[in-house]
């Protein structure tokens, strides 16, 4: 599986290969969450966390942005942003603010390697109450044709007492969220725990220019 994020220390971007570079939409986790932007319709898993967070997603518009070098960069239309960039990896970010609850989704991809990441943050006063994370590798066809299944791997925390991070679920799934047997991996995909989940990183770089 693809590396631990440095939680957006990393510089994202879009490549012009994008589109011609994804699999079928069906099978592309973040094509259909593109697609879902574009006509204000949004995940089922977004939705659960959205409630978990305690943050109406209907009452309150989301903002979004690209990460094009250092600095988030605020957009209109996530759908028409991502084509003006012109580098090989990008990112983006949802953000819906209500109250002092915050509701992040972020999106990590690696086109070079076949990989998508999700990320949910809930955020109360500017402090990480929840999160979630997918790491999927996408479908492919192997070099004699045969199709080679994408998968991925989905993990839940929460913060507990004292204020330490608690994992809720850790389990494999399809590209549609199913849960599914372990795949078989490769040599460098047996650690899949995100490790700076726990650092507080994300918090204090997400938080910054994003709300």
């Amino acid at each position: 599986m693809k590396r631990a994020l440095p939680v957006l220390g990393v510089l994202l971007g879009l490549g012009s290969c994008f589109f011609a570079a994804q699999s079928r939409q069906s099978d592309d986790p973040f094509q259909r969450y593109l697609a879902g932007t574009h006509v204000n319709q949004l995940e089922a898993a977004t939705m659960r966390f959205a409630a978990e967070c305690s943050v109406d997603v209907s009452a309150v518009p989301p903002r979004f942005a690209d990460l094009p070098d250092n600095s988030w960069l605020f957009v209109k239309d996530l759908y028409k942003g991502l084509h003006g960039l012109q580098t090989d990896f990008f990112g983006t970010a949802e953000v819906w603010q209500q109250s002092n609850r915050v509701l992040v989704e972020m999106w990590e991809m690696e086109l070079d390697v076949g990989s998508e990441s999700r990320l949910l943050y809930c955020f109360e006063r500017r402090s990480i109450m929840r999160v979630e994370s997918v790491d999927w590798t996408l479908p492919l066809t192997t070099e004699h044709g045969k199709p080679n299944p994408g998968w991925g791997y989905e993990q839940r925390w929460r913060v507990g007492t004292g204020g330490k991070y608690q994992v809720t679920l850790r389990q494999f799934v399809d590209t549609r969220e199913h849960p599914i047997t372990e795949p078989r991996l490769g040599p460098n995909g047996q650690n899949l725990e995100r490790s700076e989940i726990a650092s507080g990183a994300f918090e204090m770089r997400a938080s910054k220019g994003l709300f």
